[in-house]
């Protein structure tokens, strides 16, 4: 992988905390145990939905450097579904700032420091609210895609002397 890589939904993490003035408590990944904090303001959990989807992936060799380096890359897309949360009026009102964010100068220049791009719209939020029963959390649901490049290098391996094929016939 490249220095620049970072994981599409830790992207998608970093921009909306830095948009949104999040600290770390308020923001997660899925499978990361983390219960939602009892205070005030916005939450968000970001998870993976649907299988990754390749685009497409190429495989070149490096000569300019010895020993030559295969250069391998593959170009794919994840929907990332981003949960935002609150017990008061936080996630209702600053839903919209979920698009805005992701739209955002800091998000452009974080797309090509990590070479991946962010969809510029969301899904319409969906009011999961009910899902919580009596709990009251406020809750939202949109995705985005992100189409990713992830690339790694390795020494080529290659053949100094080939030897030559021996032709057996059937009998």
């Amino acid at each position: 992988m490249t220095d620049t890589f970072r994981e599409p939904a830790k992207v998608v993490a970093d921009i909306l905390a830095h948009e949104l003035e999040l600290d770390v408590q308020h923001i997660t990944l899925n499978d990361e145990k983390w219960n939602i904090p009892k205070d005030q303001g916005l939450f968000i959990h970001l998870s993976y939905i649907g299988p990754n989807k390749p685009i497409s992936s190429s495989n070149e060799l490096d000569t300019s450097v010895t020993p030559p380096l295969e250069v391998q890359s593959i170009t794919a897309m994840d929907t990332v579904q981003i949960d935002f949360m609150s017990y008061d009026s936080s996630a209702r009102t600053r839903k919209h700032e979920i698009g805005m964010a992701l739209s955002s100068i800091y998000s452009q220049q974080a797309q090509e420091r990590y070479q991946c791009q962010i969809a510029l719209l969301t899904t319409p939020p969906v009011d999961n609210s009910g899902l919580e029963g009596t709990g009251m959390l406020k809750r939202f649901t949109t995705t985005t895609n992100v189409t990713a490049l992830f690339k790694k290098s390795k020494v080529a391996e290659y053949f100094t002397a080939l030897n030559t094929p021996e032709i057996v016939p059937n009998k």
